[in-house]
């Protein structure tokens, strides 16, 4: 869920924290975490499952030793939220069984109070603002491959062009471009 709740509630209480991504909705929480986190003298870190995968990790070990030769240019996409989980919706009417051993009032937190729904819970709140962060916050973190690669310095530019949809925020189209004199001329396009 991304929301500062939950960590703020654990440095309060002077433990470590471990949150995946979306770790918050913007830099100001995120950055609310890190002064709490300082202040308590606790560390914190976010984890995006996508870089602890094998197969990335390798594809980026055989890339950077020249295994395929030189790369002049990468296309990176996600397939989300197409199929799989529902986004620019009106929120969902009717009343349902919160699920056995579910305590909804708490999976809420801050957010505000309405009936449970399956659209919600357990996969979809990633689609909802007031849990998650779309598509933009959810999987952006997962089409970074050539930024892990090459490495966040030799980005040249990115622009970002995105609109509201309904309910959504995360309609948009990405471009990043990396600077031909470094890296022989890669482009990363992420839309």
């Amino acid at each position: 869920c991304a929301s500062r709740t939950p960590p703020m509630a654990t440095i309060k209480a002077g433990k470590h924290v471990y949150t995946e991504k979306p770790m918050t909705h913007d830099i100001y929480e995120a950055r609310a975490i890190a002064e709490a986190a300082r202040k308590a003298g606790v560390m914190t870190q976010m984890g995006n499952q996508g870089h602890a995968d094998e197969g990335n990790r390798l594809m980026v070990e055989w890339i950077r030793d020249g295994a395929i030769g030189g790369v002049r240019e990468a296309h990176v996409w996600t397939d989300r939220p197409m199929n799989n989980w529902p986004q620019g919706i009106d929120r969902p009417t009717g009343k349902h069984r919160v699920p056995r051993g579910m305590n909804w009032d708490l999976w809420l937190g801050p957010a505000p109070n309405r009936p449970y729904h399956p659209l919600y819970s357990p996969f979809n709140w990633r689609g909802w603002w007031d849990f998650g962060t779309g598509v933009m916050g959810h999987r952006f973190l997962g089409v970074d491959m050539l930024t892990r690669f090459y490495g966040s310095h030799c980005s040249h530019g990115m622009h970002a062009i995105g609109c509201r949809h309904y309910h959504s925020i995360d309609v948009f189209f990405l471009h990043q471009h990396f600077a031909e004199i470094l890296i022989g001329g890669t482009t990363l396009v992420a839309t």
